[in-house]
């Protein structure tokens, strides 16, 4: 029970550290070239981009609603009903 507390405790500073790093924006112009502009739930957030069998958007398009792009080397391709991340 108390290394689960502690495990409980340390995940949940990750994810305050996470969302407090996460850069607000409007563009992906205002990310890093490894990150996308993500919308989710409103608030527009720079994100890492897809990795592989990550679902992702494709490239080209200003909105990035719930997944960025895929990471270089990576294609952004339909499998099992959705876009997800492969290989090129």
């Amino acid at each position: 029970m108390k290394y689960q507390k502690i495990i409980l405790a340390f995940a949940v500073v990750f994810l305050i550290c996470q969302m407090a790093s996460s850069k607000e924006c409007t563009t992906d112009m205002d990310c890093s070239d490894k990150q996308c502009c993500l919308e989710k739930d409103g608030a527009r957030k720079c994100s890492a981009l897809s990795k592989k069998g990550s679902q992702c958007t494709e490239p080209g398009t200003e909105l990035h609603p719930d997944h960025c792009p895929c990471k270089s080397g990576l294609t952004c391709s339909e499998s099992g009903g959705m876009l997800k991340c492969m290989k090129m």
